[in-house]
């Protein structure tokens, strides 16, 4: 059958946001535009919009919250592979 590691959702990452985007704005790749906070990925690219102009958070910001955390937390013992918004982002330790 099959067997999850893990059974956390959505809600368990809320608290787990702040410090994406505190590290974003750190590393200087956060910027605004019209209000909202975002994430340029080049001229090929739509930005990825992390927070909304009236502060909240969007998919995009918990989907990052969550790789990272997967990434410093959980026991990786293969190699691991996400699609996150059609885009292969490849985690290794």
């Amino acid at each position: 059958g099959v067997t999850f590691d893990s059974y956390n959702g959505e809600a368990f990452f809320n608290d787990k946001m702040q410090p994406v985007v505190d590290e974003l704005r750190e590393k200087g790749l956060l910027e605004e535009s019209r209000g909202a906070q975002v994430v340029n990925l080049g001229e090929d690219e739509n930005p990825a919009l992390i927070l909304k102009s009236d502060g909240s958070s969007l998919y995009m910001t918990r989907d990052l919250a969550a790789a990272l955390y997967r990434k410093k937390n959980m026991i990786l013992l293969c190699h691991c592979m996400l699609l996150v918004v059609n885009k292969l982002v490849t985690l290794s330790n």
